[in-house]
């Protein structure tokens, strides 16, 4: 069961790879998907969807008899939307639901009309006309449309769609599971897992026990980020990748503190980020870094009823004091069975000395879609530089909080 898993993760790899080779070669291009393109994008993305849900059935010991045309002639993975094992929002087109990591905003929004008309051209391309200028016709009518009131720019929801899908594509959240869900207001509340249902027998005609609400809501109330990106004129000018180097540049430090917000924000201004939601602790003073230490973190989870962590997140320097344990003949410790598929990821997003456990598809990152831009010309006229200022609005919830575990004070 665990080879079929493994082999069908490849294959789904394999797969987001073709897709993402196809944007990346349109984006070198200057171009947006051709009608041929976008089809066969669109078969990629639900070859990966599918392929998704063999693998969560598959780890979950589950028959994939499911798989293809049941009962009533309906085929479950050619519907739209669809429920999925992770507890992700699924069901009619009008219903919105979270994203997991393989899913597309952009394709997302585009299945529900939201989209509104296609600029023709590609998010780059906006960058660099907002920067130096249209290029064309196309390029100058898509800027005059975009243009407020107040002087800013309301990006196009198609290429904002596509600047978030790069964003997230940078970002360690996608990297763990976190799912996202498209917000259209400026307060959204989701259901919340606040205690595990207690069921208990009763006699005939005798009252049902009551219990203690099993679910809560939490209200994602999206806070404003800002990135200002300074450039030369010169390289406004001269560069012949302006346009790769507007939409990096944005997209990686926007990607940067949504991870840092999103794991240790401090509420306020910023979200509340997950390490502040009442996740289980567990302080590693005066312990030992082993596999020990994890199993004992692996033992709160699945003590609080929470599922297998699905991935385990740390700082290099942990990662690699893990990867150093030896037995004592000198050779790499064996991780303990439980652990022997467990994801580590590296990442300089958590601090040195900690780690961070749990299923991540329970970390759900609310963002607006509407992304809006600032042309500073003036500012930095001293500098002869340029700034491009952009705003995203995005807030974190934590379904449930036992699903998460902080090691602390890892020496």
């Amino acid at each position: 069961m665990a080879s079929m898993a493994v082999e069908l993760r490849q294959q789904r790899a394999q797969v987001l790879e073709q897709a993402r080779a196809m944007l990346d070669r349109a984006e070198a291009e200057h171009r947006d998907l051709t009608a041929q393109e976008r089809s066969e994008w669109d078969q990629l993305m639900r070859k990966a969807d599918e392929l998704k849900l063999r693998i969560e059935l598959e780890e979950r010991g589950v028959s994939p008899a499911p798989f293809g045309p049941v009962a009533g002639g309906r085929d479950l993975l050619s519907e739209p939307e669809r429920p999925i094992p992770d507890g992700g929002w699924a069901g009619s087109e009008d219903e919105w639901r979270a994203l997991g990591p393989g899913e597309s905003v952009r394709e997302f929004l585009a299945r529900r009309g939201a989209l509104g008309d296609d600029p023709g051209i590609t998010v780059g391309a906006f960058l660099r006309a907002l920067a130096v200028g249209p290029r064309n016709d196309l390029e100058r009518r898509t800027l005059q449309e975009s243009i407020e009131a107040s002087g800013g720019v309301l990006v196009p929801p198609a290429l904002a769609a596509q600047l978030i899908d790069r964003l997230r594509a940078q970002s360690i959240l996608n990297r763990l599971g976190a799912r996202v869900l498209p917000l259209t207001s400026d307060q959204t509340s989701i259901a919340k897992l606040l205690s595990d249902p207690v069921p208990s027998w009763r006699g005939e005609a005798a009252a049902v026990a009551v219990g203690e609400p099993s679910f809560g809501a939490v209200t994602l109330k999206p806070k404003t980020l800002a990135v200002l990106v300074r450039v030369s004129r010169e390289l406004l000018e001269d560069a012949p990748n302006l346009e790769s180097i507007l939409t990096q540049s944005i997209t990686a430090a926007m990607a940067a503190e949504l991870d840092r917000a999103a794991l240790f924000g401090a509420g306020g201004n910023e979200p509340l980020g997950l390490t502040k939601q009442g996740i289980q602790t567990l302080d590693a003073t005066g312990k030992t870094l082993d596999y020990q230490l994890l199993l004992d973190a692996r033992q709160m989870l699945l003590v609080a009823n929470a599922a297998e962590p699905t991935a385990w997140l740390m700082h290099p320097n942990v990662e690699r004091k893990l990867l150093g344990l030896v037995d004592s003949t000198g050779q790499p410790l064996a991780r303990p069975s439980p652990l022997q598929n467990a994801r580590f990821i590296a990442s300089t997003a958590i601090a040195d000395g900690t780690i961070i456990a749990g299923n991540f598809a329970e970390l759900v990152q609310g963002i607006r879609t509407d992304l809006r831009l600032e042309l500073l010309r003036e500012r930095f006229a001293d500098t002869l530089e340029v700034a491009m200022l952009a705003y995203l609005r995005v807030d974190f919830a934590v379904q449930h909080a036992e699903s998460f575990v902080q090691i602390a004070n890892i020496a």
